[in-house]
C-alpha cells in the first residue's frame, strides 16, 4: 500500500549508526536525582536523529548491571537530544538501500544516566514482534527484510 512505512523484519542495528524517531513529546528535560524531569510539550509532531545500539552493544541493556534486561530493545542517545515523555509509541525508522523509510522500532521509555548527564531512548525491536503481528492480523501486515544504509542527519 503506498504511503505507508513497512515494518522491518530481522533487522540488526549496525554499532552507532543512526535512526529517525518522530513524536509529540516533551521538547526539554533535565535529569534531577536521577529522574528525568520533562517541559514544554511539542506543538507540533518533531523528529530527530539519535545514535542507537541493539541489545549487545548497550551497556544499560546488558551484563551484570544492566537497568534494563529484555533482548527486544534499541538503545538510543545523543549528546542534545532524546525521546522524551509523551514520545512513547512513536516510529524509530531506518533507511534502506531502496532509499525507503522502515520502521524498526517503536519509543517505549527513557532511562536518565546521571553520570553520562545524558538521557538513553529505548524503543521496542519491531522485528522481534514479527511473528506476532502477522499471525495477529492473520498475515494482513507482512514484516519486510531490508538492507539498511548510514543515515547521515540533516
Amino acid at each position: 500500500m503506498p504511503g505507508l512505512v513497512p515494518l522491518a523484519a530481522n533487522y540488526t542495528h549496525k554499532k552507532e549508526a543512526y535512526l529517525r524517531v518522530a513524536g509529540y513529546g516533551a521538547t526539554k528535560a533535565q535529569i534531577i536525582n536521577n529522574t528525568a524531569v520533562s517541559s514544554d510539550p511539542a506543538m507540533d509532531l518533531m523528529q530527530t536523529y539519535l545514535q542507537a545500539e541493539g541489545q549487545n552493544d548497550c551497556p544499560i541493556l546488558t551484563g551484570p548491571n544492566a537497568i534494563v534486561s529484555n533482548v527486544s530493545k534499541i538503545c538510543m542517545f545523543n549528546n542534545d537530544s532524546s525521546i522524551l515523555h509523551g514520545d512513547s509509541g512513536g516510529p524509530s525508522l531506518a533507511k534502506g538501500k531502496d532509499g525507503q523509510w522502515y520502521q524498526v522500532g517503536i519509543n517505549t521509555n527513557i532511562l536518565p544516566i546521571a553520570e553520562w548527564n545524558l538521557i538513553v531512548g529505548l524503543a521496542e525491536d519491531v522485528s522481534f514482534y514479527c511473528p506476532w503481528i502477522e499471525k495477529a492480523t492473520k498475515n494482513e501486515v507482512k514484516c519486510q527484510t531490508f538492507e539498511p544504509v548510514d543515515i547521515i542527519p540533516e
